[in-house]
């Protein structure tokens, strides 16, 4: 990659890092006094009483300036994402945090939108299959931590979060597997179509790599499934030994796979 695009890129990532934390902090004053019900994110700061809502508010303006600045350093489109992002996340906040499948949908929207401005930044085009993949991986990983709330509260699931009085522990378990399976199909058609992935990366191997997306999708799955209650969803995802091997094996394989076909 260009030092240009390099720089971009990093500016782009900075950008919403800072919107994503003016996100969190709203999102947190909104939902302080359902988090006072959850064992541990009663302890997070607005929750707990130790930052005000005046200051969290004031903090979350300044984010979200700085935010739209640094996408504004860059390109019209780049800045147009990131205000759609604020905005579609600000919505999931307000109204669509209560509505059953929009609480997903939205949430795993944010996460195309992300990926959409990184591509903006530094001027590449987008394969509608890494949308797609982005977006049901997105989906599974918010199914999964739905699952693992409405097990991990139990009957208190719903005061935490109210659209979990509409959830059944059944219907969660059918659209993790429902979303895995959809992120499986969506990553093995990039790898697979020459005018995708195999175009990008100059090689027609990276069908090669799908047995590790199959396993890191299925251990995730299983984690959910198995935590003890003193775990968290990330937590698994940043500790968990057996699916971090599992992450490293699936980068190395598509390190080796594309710069071998290059040297040859």
């Amino acid at each position: 990659m260009r030092a240009d695009k390099a720089a971009a890129a990093a500016v782009a990532f900075f950008s919403f890092c800072l919107a994503s934390s003016a996100i969190y902090i709203l999102n947190d004053i909104a939902d302080r006094h359902q988090d006072r019900l959850h064992p541990l994110k009663r302890r997070r700061p607005i929750a707990a009483g130790r930052l005000s809502v005046f200051i969290g508010s004031v903090a979350a303006v300044i984010l979200m300036a700085l935010s739209i600045g640094l996408a504004g350093a860059l390109n019209v489109w780049t800045v147009s994402l990131t205000g759609l992002f604020l905005l579609s996340s600000l919505s999931y906040t307000v109204v669509f945090k209560k509505i059953i499948l929009l609480d997903v949908m939205v949430l795993a929207l944010g996460f195309v939108i992300r990926a959409i401005a990184g591509a903006a930044a530094i001027h590449v085009p987008v394969s509608p299959w890494l949308i797609a993949c982005t977006f049901f991986l997105a989906v599974f990983l918010t199914f999964c931590k739905r699952f693992y709330e409405f097990s991990d509260l139990g009957p208190k699931a719903s005061q935490h979060r109210q659209v979990l009085a509409v959830y059944t522990r059944r219907s969660l378990a059918l659209a993790i597997w429902t979303s895995a399976f959809l992120t499986l199909a969506a990553y093995s058609a990039y790898t697979v179509f020459p005018v995708f992935a195999p175009r990008t990366f100059h090689t027609s191997r990276l069908p090669l790599t799908i047995p590790f997306v199959i396993l890191g999708l299925l251990r995730y799955g299983w984690m959910m499934k198995k935590m003890k209650k003193t775990g968290t969803p990330t937590e698994a995802l940043l500790t968990d030994w057996r699916l971090l091997g599992i992450v490293a094996a699936w980068l190395i394989s598509l390190f080796v796979l594309v710069i071998g076909e290059t040297s040859f």
